[in-house]
């Protein structure tokens, strides 16, 4: 049994390493902030420019942080599909090493 388990460790453990989770978060974050970079370059230089207050400035980076954050959160549903598929195949080849 033990040998069995070992099996479907390292099994589900190949799934993970093959798995496209492991780096999704951390392309997500980089290809979100690239697509951002224009916009907050554009925020940063109207603020050092004097264009808009500190306060608006602050507002508008709330408005990114916002949307980075749905993105990232899109991409958390994803990654959690993932993880669930991953769990659900190792229970159920230990279910079926076990019978």
């Amino acid at each position: 049994m033990n040998q069995i388990f070992n099996q479907i460790v390292k099994q589900t453990l190949d799934q993970v390493e093959d798995s496209p989770l492991k780096n999704t978060l951390c392309e997500a974050l980089a290809s979100s902030l690239t697509k951002q970079q224009d916009t907050l370059s554009a925020l940063l230089q109207a603020k050092q420019e004097g264009i808009i207050s500190q306060q608006e400035l602050d507002m508008e980076l709330e408005r990114e942080k916002d949307i980075l954050e749905a993105e990232m959160l899109t991409k958390q549903i994803t990654a959690k599909a993932e993880v669930q598929k991953l769990v659900n195949d190792a229970i159920q080849s230990l279910s079926k090493g076990l019978l």
